[in-house]
């Protein structure tokens, strides 16, 4: 896999498992019209963020997926992929291990940039939506 078809396939999963939370939260109560997912443009070429936006009454509920590129480990590239999560600018905990290089190198590394996603798309099928509902209150 090179590196765009990584870039490819980290966006179609990413913003899949953002869709996904977002209709789970209106299903669950929230307005439809209080539920966004976006790419968020960032301030440099090699960040890529995308966003999740739910809000009942005054309760903001926001979650920002990123990937970094252009880090170098070992003279090598690498990219860092990092999740936020807030209720109403706070932190909300996740078990999702965050900004973590990974390099690209080979198919191997790959692989497990590939279980990175995975693991990303778990933590909003399971833990986060958990977290979102109870902080939404749905």
């Amino acid at each position: 896999m090179t590196y765009q078809a990584f870039m490819d396939e980290f966006s179609l999963r990413i913003v899949a498992a953002l869709n996904t939370l977002g209709s789970l939260l209106i299903t669950a109560g929230v307005p439809s019209n209080r539920v966004k997912v976006e790419a968020v443009e960032s301030e440099t070429v090699q960040d890529l963020r995308y966003r999740i936006t739910a809000t009942r009454g005054a309760r903001t509920f926001t979650a920002y997926v990123e990937v970094t590129s252009g880090v170098v480990i070992d003279n090598q590239m690498a990219i860092i992929v990092t999740l936020w999560v807030e209720g109403n600018s706070v932190t909300i905990p996740s078990t999702y291990v965050s900004n973590a290089p990974a390099k690209y190198t080979d198919e191997a590394a790959m692989t497990a940039l590939l279980d990175k996603i995975t693991a990303l798309e778990n933590a909003f099928n399971g833990e986060l939506l958990t977290a979102s509902r109870a902080f939404l209150q749905v």
